[in-house]
């Protein structure tokens, strides 16, 4: 089983649901799901105002995400291991 993404950990954190989470950040609740799929190679950059409000790092978000994509990356390419 794959981990959770960086978006998914903080809205959860944040005990927001997903509805809530696209609100806080401006975005659709379409894009705040591709994003925490993985279907987006880092944290749109119109969203960093609202995460920073939220008091989070937004280069340490985004980075923490792209990590986690590679890391997805890797496990389909090696089989799901």
């Amino acid at each position: 089983m794959s981990e959770n993404s960086p978006m998914r950990e903080l809205r959860q954190e944040l005990g927001l649901s997903m509805r809530e989470f696209a609100q806080a950040l401006g975005c659709s609740y379409a894009a705040l799901s591709a994003c925490e799929l993985g279907h987006y190679t880092g944290i749109p950059a119109p969203w960093r105002a609202n995460i920073e409000t939220l008091g989070e790092d937004y280069e340490e978000l985004n980075e923490a995400h792209r990590a986690w994509r590679r890391r997805q990356g890797a496990n389909a390419t090696a089989g799901g291991r």
